[in-house]
Protein backbone atom coordinates (compact mmCIF):
# COMPACT_ATOMS: atom_id res chain seq x y z
CA UNK A 1 0.00 0.00 0.00
CA UNK A 2 1.51 3.13 -0.69
CA UNK A 3 1.80 6.06 1.70
CA UNK A 4 1.77 9.57 0.81
CA UNK A 5 5.77 9.48 0.61
CA UNK A 6 5.57 6.82 -1.82
CA UNK A 7 2.90 8.94 -3.63
CA UNK A 8 5.01 12.10 -3.54
CA UNK A 9 8.69 10.15 -4.45
CA UNK A 10 6.63 9.15 -7.59
CA UNK A 11 5.56 13.04 -8.57
CA UNK A 12 9.33 14.17 -7.98
CA UNK A 13 10.32 16.81 -10.40
CA UNK A 14 12.12 14.63 -14.05
CA UNK A 15 15.41 16.32 -12.50
CA UNK A 16 15.60 14.74 -9.74
CA UNK A 17 14.27 11.22 -10.88
CA UNK A 18 17.25 10.91 -13.76
CA UNK A 19 19.93 12.03 -10.99
CA UNK A 20 18.73 8.94 -8.97
CA UNK A 21 18.65 6.70 -11.56
CA UNK A 22 22.36 7.65 -12.18
CA UNK A 23 22.97 7.41 -9.29
CA UNK A 24 21.84 3.61 -8.56
CA UNK A 25 23.99 2.78 -12.03
CA UNK A 26 26.86 4.01 -10.25
CA UNK A 27 26.34 2.12 -7.59
CA UNK A 28 26.52 -0.80 -9.45
CA UNK A 29 30.16 -0.05 -9.77
CA UNK A 30 30.33 1.12 -5.82
CA UNK A 31 28.15 -1.80 -4.47
CA UNK A 32 31.03 -4.73 -4.97
CA UNK A 33 33.59 -2.54 -3.46
CA UNK A 34 31.90 -1.94 -0.57
CA UNK A 35 31.53 -5.60 -0.31
CA UNK A 36 35.26 -5.81 -0.51
CA UNK A 37 35.96 -2.89 1.83
CA UNK A 38 33.31 -4.41 4.70
CA UNK A 39 35.59 -7.70 4.13
CA UNK A 40 38.94 -5.67 4.85
CA UNK A 41 40.39 -6.20 1.72
CA UNK A 42 40.65 -1.94 0.78
CA UNK A 43 41.59 -0.95 3.70
CA UNK A 44 43.07 2.43 2.30
CA UNK A 45 40.51 3.59 0.97
CA UNK A 46 37.23 6.57 2.09
CA UNK A 47 34.46 4.74 0.97
CA UNK A 48 31.65 7.00 2.59
CA UNK A 49 33.63 9.71 0.37
CA UNK A 50 33.05 7.65 -2.56
CA UNK A 51 29.52 7.05 -1.65
CA UNK A 52 28.76 11.06 -1.03
CA UNK A 53 30.50 11.49 -4.54
CA UNK A 54 28.07 8.96 -5.82
CA UNK A 55 24.56 11.31 -5.17
CA UNK A 56 25.82 13.93 -7.28
CA UNK A 57 24.10 17.08 -7.09
CA UNK A 58 21.55 15.49 -4.67
CA UNK A 59 24.47 14.90 -1.47
CA UNK A 60 23.14 18.47 -0.42
CA UNK A 61 19.93 17.13 0.13
CA UNK A 62 20.22 13.60 1.00
CA UNK A 63 22.90 12.17 3.04
CA UNK A 64 24.06 7.75 1.95
CA UNK A 65 25.34 5.62 4.74
CA UNK A 66 26.59 1.77 5.05
CA UNK A 67 25.29 -0.44 7.75
CA UNK A 68 25.15 -3.93 8.29
CA UNK A 69 21.72 -5.67 7.85
CA UNK A 70 20.33 -8.79 9.64
CA UNK A 71 21.71 -11.93 8.30
CA UNK A 72 25.26 -10.65 7.62
CA UNK A 73 24.57 -8.60 4.73
CA UNK A 74 24.95 -4.60 4.00
CA UNK A 75 22.62 -2.19 4.02
CA UNK A 76 22.43 0.89 2.26
CA UNK A 77 20.57 4.14 4.22
CA UNK A 78 19.87 6.96 2.02
CA UNK A 79 18.33 9.68 4.74
CA UNK A 80 16.98 13.23 4.51
CA UNK A 81 18.71 13.52 8.00
CA UNK A 82 16.24 16.26 10.11
CA UNK A 83 14.21 17.79 6.60
CA UNK A 84 10.78 16.19 6.31
CA UNK A 85 10.63 18.03 3.31
CA UNK A 86 13.16 15.79 1.96
CA UNK A 87 11.82 12.93 2.61
CA UNK A 88 9.88 12.04 -0.69
CA UNK A 89 13.50 12.61 -2.26
CA UNK A 90 14.87 9.61 -0.07
CA UNK A 91 11.73 7.50 -0.92
CA UNK A 92 12.10 8.03 -4.08
CA UNK A 93 16.08 5.69 -3.95
CA UNK A 94 13.98 3.36 -2.44
CA UNK A 95 11.47 3.33 -4.99
CA UNK A 96 13.36 2.98 -8.43
CA UNK A 97 16.56 0.71 -6.66
CA UNK A 98 17.06 -2.01 -8.65
CA UNK A 99 17.48 -5.69 -7.43
CA UNK A 100 20.96 -5.78 -5.61
CA UNK A 101 21.62 -9.32 -4.37
CA UNK A 102 22.76 -9.16 -0.61
CA UNK A 103 21.64 -5.33 -0.14
CA UNK A 104 18.84 -4.13 2.16
CA UNK A 105 18.28 -0.19 0.96
CA UNK A 106 16.37 1.88 3.08
CA UNK A 107 15.23 5.51 3.85
CA UNK A 108 16.02 6.09 7.27
CA UNK A 109 18.66 4.87 9.19
CA UNK A 110 18.18 1.68 11.34
CA UNK A 111 18.24 1.63 15.43
CA UNK A 112 22.03 0.36 16.86
CA UNK A 113 21.05 -2.88 18.94
CA UNK A 114 24.34 -3.03 20.85
CA UNK A 115 24.87 -0.40 23.24
CA UNK A 116 28.86 0.15 22.68
CA UNK A 117 28.04 0.70 18.70
CA UNK A 118 25.17 2.72 19.95
CA UNK A 119 27.79 4.95 21.55
CA UNK A 120 29.92 5.25 19.13
CA UNK A 121 27.10 6.14 16.11
CA UNK A 122 26.07 8.73 19.06
CA UNK A 123 29.81 10.63 19.34
CA UNK A 124 29.94 10.28 15.24
CA UNK A 125 26.42 11.67 14.60
CA UNK A 126 26.42 14.48 17.24
CA UNK A 127 30.71 15.17 15.85
CA UNK A 128 31.71 14.49 19.99
CA UNK A 129 34.65 13.33 21.59
CA UNK A 130 32.08 12.19 24.38
CA UNK A 131 28.40 12.01 25.92
CA UNK A 132 27.76 15.24 27.20
CA UNK A 133 24.26 13.70 28.26
CA UNK A 134 24.82 12.32 31.66
CA UNK A 135 20.57 11.48 32.07
CA UNK A 136 18.58 11.02 29.84
CA UNK A 137 14.23 10.74 30.61
CA UNK A 138 11.53 10.40 27.76
CA UNK A 139 8.13 11.42 29.17
CA UNK A 140 4.69 11.49 27.10
CA UNK A 141 4.47 14.51 25.72
CA UNK A 142 1.66 16.41 23.34
CA UNK A 143 -0.39 15.07 20.71
CA UNK A 144 1.73 11.38 21.14
CA UNK A 145 5.15 12.23 21.11
CA UNK A 146 7.82 11.37 22.94
CA UNK A 147 9.19 14.78 25.30
CA UNK A 148 12.76 14.38 26.19
CA UNK A 149 14.65 15.71 29.31
CA UNK A 150 18.45 15.72 29.57
CA UNK A 151 20.81 16.59 31.87
CA UNK A 152 24.76 16.62 31.27
CA UNK A 153 27.77 19.25 30.89
CA UNK A 154 28.34 22.03 28.44
CA UNK A 155 25.66 24.34 26.59
CA UNK A 156 22.31 23.29 27.06
CA UNK A 157 21.55 23.10 23.18
CA UNK A 158 24.00 21.01 22.80
CA UNK A 159 22.85 18.78 25.31
CA UNK A 160 19.24 18.75 23.63
CA UNK A 161 20.49 18.30 20.34
CA UNK A 162 22.46 14.94 21.65
CA UNK A 163 19.92 13.87 23.60
CA UNK A 164 17.77 13.46 20.22
CA UNK A 165 20.56 11.93 18.34
CA UNK A 166 20.26 9.32 21.47
CA UNK A 167 16.92 8.65 20.49
CA UNK A 168 17.26 8.14 16.66
CA UNK A 169 20.45 5.80 17.36
CA UNK A 170 19.21 3.45 19.58
CA UNK A 171 15.34 3.59 18.44
CA UNK A 172 15.89 4.30 14.35
CA UNK A 173 15.98 7.10 12.44
CA UNK A 174 12.15 6.41 11.56
CA UNK A 175 10.98 6.67 15.46
CA UNK A 176 12.88 9.79 15.29
CA UNK A 177 10.72 11.28 12.17
CA UNK A 178 7.46 9.75 13.20
CA UNK A 179 7.31 10.33 17.40
CA UNK A 180 10.21 12.43 18.58
CA UNK A 181 8.96 15.87 20.29
CA UNK A 182 10.60 18.62 22.23
CA UNK A 183 13.94 18.16 23.87
CA UNK A 184 15.37 19.95 26.77
CA UNK A 185 19.07 20.22 27.75
CA UNK A 186 20.01 21.20 31.14
CA UNK A 187 23.21 21.54 32.69
CA UNK A 188 24.02 19.87 35.91
CA UNK A 189 24.15 22.60 38.65
CA UNK A 190 27.58 21.00 40.09
CA UNK A 191 30.15 21.03 37.80
CA UNK A 192 32.36 18.85 40.40
CA UNK A 193 30.32 16.20 39.49
CA UNK A 194 31.78 15.64 35.97
CA UNK A 195 35.00 13.88 37.56
CA UNK A 196 32.81 11.56 39.96
CA UNK A 197 30.66 10.49 37.15
CA UNK A 198 33.38 10.79 34.26
CA UNK A 199 35.15 7.77 36.40
CA UNK A 200 31.86 5.74 36.40
CA UNK A 201 30.82 6.63 32.60
CA UNK A 202 31.63 3.45 30.89
CA UNK A 203 29.58 0.83 33.10
CA UNK A 204 26.61 3.89 33.67
CA UNK A 205 26.12 4.01 29.52
CA UNK A 206 25.23 0.25 29.46
CA UNK A 207 22.75 0.83 32.56
CA UNK A 208 20.90 3.98 31.60
CA UNK A 209 20.74 3.85 27.43
CA UNK A 210 19.25 0.67 27.92
CA UNK A 211 16.77 1.66 30.17
CA UNK A 212 16.81 5.06 28.13
CA UNK A 213 15.76 2.98 25.32
CA UNK A 214 12.94 0.76 27.05
CA UNK A 215 11.34 3.43 28.63
CA UNK A 216 10.82 5.33 25.19
CA UNK A 217 9.77 2.06 23.88
CA UNK A 218 7.42 1.61 26.33
CA UNK A 219 5.68 5.52 25.97
CA UNK A 220 5.51 4.70 22.52
CA UNK A 221 3.59 1.05 22.91
CA UNK A 222 1.06 3.02 25.05
CA UNK A 223 0.61 5.75 22.15
CA UNK A 224 -0.11 2.74 19.94
CA UNK A 225 -2.57 1.56 22.08
CA UNK A 226 -4.79 4.91 21.86
CA UNK A 227 -4.90 4.61 18.21
CA UNK A 228 -8.40 3.47 16.51
CA UNK A 229 -9.19 -0.40 16.51
CA UNK A 230 -11.04 -0.23 13.62
CA UNK A 231 -10.33 2.00 10.25
CA UNK A 232 -12.18 4.84 9.34
CA UNK A 233 -13.25 3.50 6.31
CA UNK A 234 -15.23 0.64 8.38
CA UNK A 235 -17.02 3.02 10.59
CA UNK A 236 -19.56 5.93 8.96
CA UNK A 237 -19.30 9.31 10.70
CA UNK A 238 -21.95 9.95 13.07
CA UNK A 239 -22.37 13.56 14.98
CA UNK A 240 -22.63 12.28 18.18
CA UNK A 241 -19.26 10.25 17.94
CA UNK A 242 -17.85 14.15 16.91
CA UNK A 243 -16.50 16.75 18.83
CA UNK A 244 -16.49 20.34 18.11
CA UNK A 245 -13.73 22.91 17.55
CA UNK A 246 -14.52 26.29 17.42
CA UNK A 247 -11.90 28.96 16.13
CA UNK A 248 -11.29 32.52 15.22
CA UNK A 249 -9.89 32.49 11.46
CA UNK A 250 -5.98 33.66 11.23
CA UNK A 251 -3.89 34.74 8.43
CA UNK A 252 -1.40 32.34 6.91
CA UNK A 253 -0.40 29.82 4.46
CA UNK A 254 -3.46 29.22 2.29
CA UNK A 255 -2.64 25.99 1.35
CA UNK A 256 -3.72 24.60 5.00
CA UNK A 257 -7.29 25.10 6.87
CA UNK A 258 -6.01 29.03 7.24
CA UNK A 259 -9.68 30.56 7.48
CA UNK A 260 -11.27 27.65 9.40
CA UNK A 261 -14.06 28.91 11.87
CA UNK A 262 -15.48 25.51 13.14
CA UNK A 263 -14.40 22.10 12.89
CA UNK A 264 -16.02 18.95 13.84
CA UNK A 265 -14.13 16.04 13.81
CA UNK A 266 -14.17 12.59 15.28
CA UNK A 267 -10.42 12.05 15.60
CA UNK A 268 -9.85 14.80 18.08
CA UNK A 269 -6.25 13.71 18.92
CA UNK A 270 -5.14 14.07 15.46
CA UNK A 271 -7.58 17.77 14.87
CA UNK A 272 -6.15 19.07 18.05
CA UNK A 273 -2.26 17.96 17.14
CA UNK A 274 -2.73 19.68 13.53
CA UNK A 275 -4.52 23.10 14.89
CA UNK A 276 -1.69 23.03 17.24
CA UNK A 277 0.50 23.20 14.51
CA UNK A 278 2.41 19.54 15.63
CA UNK A 279 4.58 17.67 13.69
CA UNK A 280 2.11 14.74 12.16
CA UNK A 281 2.63 11.10 11.66
CA UNK A 282 0.02 9.24 10.43
CA UNK A 283 1.55 5.92 12.12
CA UNK A 284 1.01 8.36 15.83
CA UNK A 285 -2.88 8.72 14.69
CA UNK A 286 -3.54 5.12 12.97
CA UNK A 287 -2.52 1.48 13.23
CA UNK A 288 -3.84 0.60 9.64
CA UNK A 289 -1.38 3.13 7.41
CA UNK A 290 -4.19 5.84 6.40
CA UNK A 291 -2.82 8.70 5.25
CA UNK A 292 -4.37 12.00 6.83
CA UNK A 293 -5.50 14.69 4.22
CA UNK A 294 -7.95 17.43 3.53
CA UNK A 295 -10.24 17.73 1.04
CA UNK A 296 -9.69 22.10 0.27
CA UNK A 297 -12.94 23.32 -1.58
CA UNK A 298 -13.78 27.11 -2.72
CA UNK A 299 -16.95 28.53 -2.16
CA UNK A 300 -18.32 29.89 -5.38
CA UNK A 301 -21.79 30.34 -6.81
CA UNK A 302 -22.33 27.55 -8.01
CA UNK A 303 -20.71 25.75 -4.89
CA UNK A 304 -21.44 28.27 -2.08
CA UNK A 305 -22.12 25.67 0.91
CA UNK A 306 -24.12 28.81 2.55
CA UNK A 307 -25.72 26.67 5.27
CA UNK A 308 -23.87 24.13 7.63
CA UNK A 309 -25.97 21.52 6.68
CA UNK A 310 -24.81 21.58 2.78
CA UNK A 311 -21.22 21.33 4.48
CA UNK A 312 -22.73 17.89 6.17
CA UNK A 313 -24.45 16.48 3.13
CA UNK A 314 -21.71 17.09 0.94
CA UNK A 315 -19.12 15.63 3.79
CA UNK A 316 -21.41 12.42 3.45
CA UNK A 317 -21.72 12.27 -0.21
CA UNK A 318 -17.73 12.18 -0.21
CA UNK A 319 -17.82 9.70 2.98
CA UNK A 320 -20.18 7.30 0.48
CA UNK A 321 -18.34 7.05 -2.63
CA UNK A 322 -15.19 6.66 -1.10
CA UNK A 323 -16.71 4.02 1.31
CA UNK A 324 -17.90 2.10 -2.04
CA UNK A 325 -14.60 1.83 -3.21
CA UNK A 326 -13.28 0.83 0.43
CA UNK A 327 -10.57 3.40 -0.41
CA UNK A 328 -10.88 5.90 2.39
CA UNK A 329 -13.65 7.25 5.46
CA UNK A 330 -14.21 10.89 6.34
CA UNK A 331 -13.19 12.22 9.98
CA UNK A 332 -14.13 15.46 10.33
CA UNK A 333 -15.47 18.48 8.11
CA UNK A 334 -14.67 22.40 9.02
CA UNK A 335 -16.47 25.68 7.68
CA UNK A 336 -14.50 28.42 6.73
CA UNK A 337 -14.54 31.65 5.49
CA UNK A 338 -13.86 31.23 1.82
CA UNK A 339 -13.50 27.63 1.50
CA UNK A 340 -14.95 24.56 2.92
CA UNK A 341 -13.04 21.26 4.55
CA UNK A 342 -13.59 18.09 4.50
CA UNK A 343 -11.14 15.75 6.20
CA UNK A 344 -9.81 12.05 5.17
CA UNK A 345 -8.29 8.66 6.37
CA UNK A 346 -7.25 7.50 2.88
CA UNK A 347 -6.19 3.90 2.65
CA UNK A 348 -5.76 3.36 -1.34
CA UNK A 349 -4.33 7.02 -2.23
CA UNK A 350 -4.78 6.71 -6.10
CA UNK A 351 -8.11 5.22 -5.93
CA UNK A 352 -9.34 7.65 -3.48
CA UNK A 353 -8.19 10.61 -5.81
CA UNK A 354 -10.05 9.10 -8.72
CA UNK A 355 -13.02 9.14 -6.85
CA UNK A 356 -12.78 13.00 -5.12
CA UNK A 357 -12.12 14.26 -8.46
CA UNK A 358 -15.66 12.29 -10.24
CA UNK A 359 -17.70 13.05 -7.27
CA UNK A 360 -16.78 16.84 -7.13
CA UNK A 361 -18.07 17.04 -10.76
CA UNK A 362 -21.17 15.03 -9.96
CA UNK A 363 -21.85 17.23 -7.24
CA UNK A 364 -21.08 20.37 -9.08
CA UNK A 365 -18.21 21.86 -7.78
CA UNK A 366 -16.33 23.57 -10.49
CA UNK A 367 -14.29 26.19 -8.87
CA UNK A 368 -10.73 25.52 -7.14
CA UNK A 369 -10.52 22.56 -5.18
CA UNK A 370 -7.79 20.91 -3.83
CA UNK A 371 -6.09 17.82 -1.78
CA UNK A 372 -4.22 18.77 1.30
CA UNK A 373 -1.72 16.51 3.06
CA UNK A 374 -1.15 16.38 6.50
CA UNK A 375 2.24 14.10 7.26
CA UNK A 376 5.23 16.06 7.88
CA UNK A 377 7.13 17.77 5.22
CA UNK A 378 3.95 17.00 2.79
CA UNK A 379 2.24 20.33 4.32
CA UNK A 380 3.43 22.22 1.39
CA UNK A 381 2.34 20.02 -0.95
CA UNK A 382 -1.70 20.00 -2.84
CA UNK A 383 -2.89 18.07 -5.39
CA UNK A 384 -5.64 19.93 -8.17
CA UNK A 385 -8.67 18.28 -8.39
CA UNK A 386 -10.66 19.64 -10.80
CA UNK A 387 -9.79 22.06 -14.35
CA UNK A 388 -10.58 25.50 -12.64
CA UNK A 389 -8.05 24.43 -9.81
CA UNK A 390 -4.88 26.74 -9.97
CA UNK A 391 -1.46 24.87 -8.63
CA UNK A 392 -1.00 26.72 -5.53
CA UNK A 393 -4.17 27.45 -3.34
CA UNK A 394 -4.96 31.19 -2.87
CA UNK A 395 -6.35 33.83 -0.30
Amino acid sequence: MLDAYDFWADRLPRADLIAIDDFWQRFAELGPRVERYARGRLPNIDIHAELQAALGGLRDRVRGEFEFARGGGLALAITPELFHTRRPLARAFLRRAPELRGWAIRDARSASTEIPDAVRAILHRSRSEALAVEELVARRGAHRLVDLVAQGFGDHDFIADQAGVIFAVLLGERADQDWLGASDGRRWPMLGLRNLLASRRQTRNDRWLSEFRTTARAIIEGFEAERPEKPFVEVPMRVEDCVDFRLRPVGGDPARRHDAMQVQSRHPALTAARLAGARIAGVRFSRFGEIFCGLKVMRTGSSSFAEVADIATFGARIEERLAERRCGGVIGRASGIRHVYVDLALTDIEAAIAVLRRALADEGVLGPAWLLFDEAGLEDRYLPLTAKTPETPQE
